[in-house]
């Protein structure tokens, strides 16, 4: 398979992929993610980078599963490509250190962010996280720059909940202010409450056989 994708260029990623994925049916990893990284800029992309960090760990080799990271971020500061898959590498890795007991290591890549999104409250969340575990007065510092509750209740229209609660206020005062029921309207009322409880008690029925079914699909599965 190798040999076909070196004299068919145009078939060799799907090639490279069906052959890393045989490999990994076999149990050769290290192979695998040999093949994944050999795929050129295809090997940086997000899907791609996830896999062969997860098989890296698989192999409990983690300092190989931060190098994955840290080449497809350079790749694409490299080549000048501030794309939103950078975004996601760059805090799918930030995440990693800070998992990986690694949180000076996340907190300059998260510093990093927060110069082309300053004012981005996820990054500012996790910085601190990170500053918390090493440096506390720097976290505080940080802290500082979250937005404020003002800020965030600017968001919320105070008159529509005002306005929705006095709706529903205005249900109750006139349910409430009803007259009391004519002995026939209890007796309606009483009627229909049996008839819902006789339609519950179908529909119990019916749940409970559905039930069933869903258990014997699941037991017995149709191919």
């Amino acid at each position: 398979m190798q040999d076909f994708a070196a004299t068919n260029p145009e078939q060799s990623l799907t090639i490279s992929f069906t052959l890393a994925q045989l490999l990994l049916t076999q149990g050769h990893v290290s192979q695998a993610c040999d093949i994944l990284r050999s795929l050129g800029e295809i090997s940086h992309k997000p899907g791609v980078v996830s896999a062969l960090v997860t098989l890296y760990l698989s192999l409990e080799d983690r300092d190989t599963a931060i190098n994955v990271f840290k080449e497809s971020i350079n790749w694409y500061k490299k080549n000048n490509l501030q794309s939103q898959e950078m975004t996601i590498l760059s805090q799918q890795y930030a995440e990693f250190l800070l998992k990986c007991g690694q949180p000076e290591g996340a907190a300059m890549l998260l510093e990093e962010m927060r110069k082309s999104d300053p004012h981005n409250a996820k990054i500012l969340a996790r910085l601190i996280s990170a500053y918390s575990q090493f440096d506390p007065i720097k976290a505080k510092e940080v802290s500082h720059e979250l937005p404020s509750l003002g800020d965030v209740s600017d968001s919320v229209s105070v008159d529509n909940l005002e306005t929705t609660s006095w709706s529903m206020g205005t249900k109750y005062v006139k349910k409430s202010g009803k007259s009391e029921p004519s002995p026939t309207v209890k007796t309606t009322a009483a009627e229909g409450l049996v008839k819902k409880k006789r339609k519950k008690k179908k529909g119990t029925s019916c749940n409970k056989k559905r039930g069933i079914s869903i258990v014997m699909n699941i037991a017995y599965p149709i191919f």
